[in-house]
């Protein structure tokens, strides 16, 4: 069984130049849950039988949008006289940062109170990511310096993330969230999560990994496509200065994503058919 199938567009041209074997290979599979319309339609091209796939959703629009297990330290650092407003920059890759950093620097001469985390998508990177901070000239302090007596306290300090499994749950403490790999051609990264967690997202023109989730959010009005610093910070001041806006499109958002919950439910009975039954005889 194929479960949370998705096929991107680089993944379907290649599939497409062993549409033989893939034929072969596909016939083997009992069902193919698939997480949209145009996924289904790219499995059926490359040679799965149509009756055995069916479309599910996304298992991530499933996820809880309750924090799970968020240290409390997060509270502190980052809203400890509870005014501050927080930027939160996910899943970046190089050439992002520099953009993210641009624009932060411009919102800082609005608001003084504004605190950015940086969450490289690839932790290893968070000493690169750190030192282009310090170049700025700005003060930083890494996540797993919070225990060394690091204060993340000056108003002016960067906080970059170099942990794994914190994220999700820190979009909860955000004010605007950016979902980055999406302003270089990577293809973007899960921007339901911010969405389920109520919070107005924006992300690059580069997104074509996630188009289901982008046209959902888009579509209820609860993102907004960014494609440079500049309109970075133009969107990111819009939300910040309005905190009507920001709830408005925050519960767009999570309202968006719970049209599409059910997918775990679809997925398991899937298995119970399919699976346990064909196991079963």
């Amino acid at each position: 069984m194929v479960a949370n199938g998705r096929i991107s567009d680089r993944s379907f041209r290649r599939y497409r130049l062993v549409q033989r074997l893939m034929k072969t290979m596909l016939s083997r599979i009992t069902v193919f849950a698939m997480q949209s319309e145009e996924d289904a339609r790219r499995i059926i091209a490359l040679g799965a039988p149509p009756e055995r796939v069916v479309v599910t959703g996304n298992l991530k629009a499933d996820l809880s949008s309750e924090p799970s297990q968020c240290d409390p330290i997060w509270q502190t650092m980052l809203r400890p006289d509870g005014d501050r407003l927080v930027l939160v920059a996910g899943s970046t890759h190089p050439g992002e940062e520099e953009a993210v950093l641009d624009a932060y620097q411009m919102l800082r001469q609005r608001f003084a109170q504004l605190v950015l985390v940086l969450a490289p998508r690839h932790p290893e990177r968070a000493a690169e990511v750190a030192q282009q901070v310090r170049d700025r000239g700005l003060p930083v302090v890494k996540r797993t310096a919070f225990g060394d007596g690091a204060d993340a306290h000056d108003r002016q300090t960067v906080i970059v993330l170099d942990t794994v499994g914190e994220l999700a749950d820190l979009y909860g403490f955000a004010d605007v969230v950016f979902v980055g790999g999406s302003l270089v051609p990577t293809g973007g990264h899960n921007m339901l999560e911010p969405a389920q967690r109520r919070k107005p997202v924006l992300f690059g023109p580069h997104t074509h990994n996630f188009r289901d989730g982008v046209e959902l959010l888009q579509s209820a009005g609860a993102a907004v496509v960014v494609r440079d610093a500049h309109e970075l910070a133009r969107e990111a001041e819009r939300l910040l200065k309005d905190p009507v806006l920001r709830q408005t499109m925050g519960d767009a958002g999570y309202a968006a994503v719970a049209s599409r919950q059910g997918a775990v439910a679809e997925t398991m009975t899937l298995i119970a058919r399919h699976l346990i039954t064909s196991g079963a005889r």
